[in-house]
């Protein structure tokens, strides 16, 4: 029996795909979801604890690899998109080289 709840993903662009249908976009995801402390890493422990809470399935050992290309024991936006990571670091300097830091620049 196969839980139809469950979404099998076992390769990044499977769980991008799973996270742009579930949230729109990585970025939301990745803000929401994946690290919503905002620390810029999510450990192994933490990375399947939300992909269990998520509700998927899939070769979690071979899509942390997958992942983890540089084998820190972490993966980051980087790894998932480069160019939005690259996006989101440039828009996180302008902020704070004219707010001072996040926080003003939302304010």
């Amino acid at each position: 029996r196969t839980d139809r709840k469950r979404l099998g993903v076992s390769t990044k662009e499977a769980l991008i795909d799973a996270l742009i249908s579930r949230y729109g976009s990585v970025f939301r995801a990745w803000r929401e979801v994946l690290d919503p402390t905002g620390r810029d890493r999510l450990s192994w422990g933490e990375f399947t604890y939300v992909f269990r809470r998520l509700g998927l399935s899939g070769d979690l050992q071979g899509l942390w690899s997958q992942l983890d290309t540089e084998q820190l024991g972490i993966i980051r936006l980087a790894d998932l998109d480069e160019d939005l990571d690259a996006l989101w670091s440039d828009m996180r300097a302008s902020f704070k080289q004219e707010h001072g830091n996040m926080l003003r620049a939302w304010m």
